[in-house]
């Protein structure tokens, strides 16, 4: 008579469920990775377009500068023009006093394009060669951009307020619409970003500027 042979049923090693787990809990983790990657990537493309439609254009125009001069004001000072350069101003690139700052633009620059903006994020342009921020506090009335003999003035709304003026020059293509001696012409940038608590600073400098350690801030009318 046949024997007939028992079938064991063989139970699964013991590290059997722990690789399965292993395996679940990797590819969860690596789900959770892509899907954090898939959100930082949407925000900071969000975030790049929320401050580009942030940036509003106010004007845009051409200054003849003369002697390296240009001097943004706020109107209706009791003191209006331009201010006085002394060696250290010349310096630091720029002449300083409330509601006013006279900026130093290159030696013959001629005819230059000017672009007069706001925003709420202050941001640095990659182009821009000298980048200048100073505090500035707008009156009612606007602001007025002029040239060292007012044959360019440009008056501007900008609402009444305290904000961080930043100051940028870049090099342009040459256009035979626009005069300069300049080997590379430039343009000038002009942004006003709301803010009451503002450190004056040079972000890019060149090398005419030849900044001391210590920015003064004690211009006076010219």
């Amino acid at each position: 008579m046949a024997t007939r042979k028992k079938k064991v049923a063989t139970r699964p090693g013991k590290n059997a469920g722990t690789r399965k787990d292993t395996k679940a809990l990797g590819a969860k983790k690596t789900a959770r990775k892509k899907d954090a990657a898939v959100r930082r990537t949407s925000a900071a493309k969000r975030s790049k377009r929320g401050l580009k439609a942030k940036r509003v254009i106010l004007a845009e125009f051409v200054v003849s500068v003369v002697q390296s001069l240009v001097t943004v004001s706020s109107r209706g000072l009791p003191e209006p023009g331009h201010n006085r350069w002394t060696n250290q101003a010349m310096r630091q690139g720029f002449s300083w006093r409330r509601g006013n700052v006279s900026f130093r633009v290159s030696e013959d620059a001629g005819d230059v394009p000017f672009e007069v903006a706001t925003a709420d994020t202050l941001r640095v342009s990659p182009r821009a060669f000298r980048a200048i921020v100073v505090p500035f506090e707008a009156a009612k009335g606007g602001i007025e951009i002029c040239d060292m003999y007012y044959g360019s003035v440009h008056p501007i709304d900008l609402p009444a307020g305290h904000y961080a003026l930043l100051f940028e020059m870049e090099y342009r293509n040459p256009s035979p619409d626009l005069e300069s001696s300049e080997d590379k012409p430039v343009s000038c940038r002009v942004t006003f970003v709301p803010s009451k608590n503002v450190s004056t600073a040079i972000h890019k400098k060149d090398a005419e500027l030849q900044p001391p350690k210590v920015l003064t801030l004690d211009g006076q009318p010219a």
